[in-house]
């Protein structure tokens, strides 16, 4: 299982997949004990590649982005995509 350090704390990083009803990809990352530290994606009415995912880099999530490339799970933002308010980015998965 792949790692990432987020807000001072080791994670498990997982990728799930179709995991949203749109079929979209989420990634979780949860804590060594198993807690469930953030959920870095968010599911909008877009069309996405299937090795797209949307990342929430805002609100309780600022810097998600910037942790991810760090850990090598996404390549850099190719686009924003407006999402409510704020906006997420639309990056390609690693590996």
């Amino acid at each position: 299982m792949e790692k990432v350090f987020w807000k001072n704390e080791k994670c498990d990083l997982e990728i799930v997949k179709g995991a949203y009803p749109n079929g979209q990809t989420a990634i979780l990352l949860t804590t060594e004990t198993g807690e469930r530290m953030a959920t870095a994606t968010v599911a909008l009415n877009v069309p996405i590649k299937e090795n797209e995912v949307l990342i929430k880099s805002y609100s309780e999530n600022s810097g998600m982005i910037e942790a991810l490339m760090q850990a090598d799970v996404v390549e850099p933002p190719k686009d924003v995509v407006p999402c409510g308010m704020a906006t997420a980015f639309l990056c390609e998965l690693k590996g």
